[in-house]
């Protein structure tokens, strides 16, 4: 489950940084919509493992990538938002894989 989320992350920054090249109109459909999926499963995780700063941060991001009622923004305003936010959760995800090899490791011992 823990392996998971990570990989959910790792996602969400490969999406996000192609996001800052030029693509296709379909792909920044396609990437809204696997982003908001992920920041939604990130919620729910960060919701059971009782981290409330992480659940609305991940709240916040969902409802931001959201393609129900999508925010308009000019592309340059998005390639900034997508990158803070490729940064953020490339922080998060670096952290989360130090500590899932860190209790793995300790629990081979």
């Amino acid at each position: 489950m823990k392996f998971l989320r990570i990989i959910v992350k790792l996602i969400i920054v490969i999406l996000l940084l192609l996001s800052l090249s030029n693509q296709y109109y379909k792909f920044y459909d396609s990437m809204r919509i696997i982003v908001c999926i992920g920041f939604f499963y990130l919620v729910f995780a960060a919701i059971k493992n009782d981290q409330p700063i992480g659940s609305v941060l991940s709240l916040g991001c969902a409802i931001l990538f959201n393609p129900v009622a999508p925010i308009v923004f000019s592309y340059k305003v998005w390639s900034w938002i997508n990158t803070l936010i490729a940064i953020s959760v490339a922080i998060w995800f670096i952290s989360d894989l130090i500590n899932y090899f860190r209790n793995r490791e300790m629990h081979l011992d």
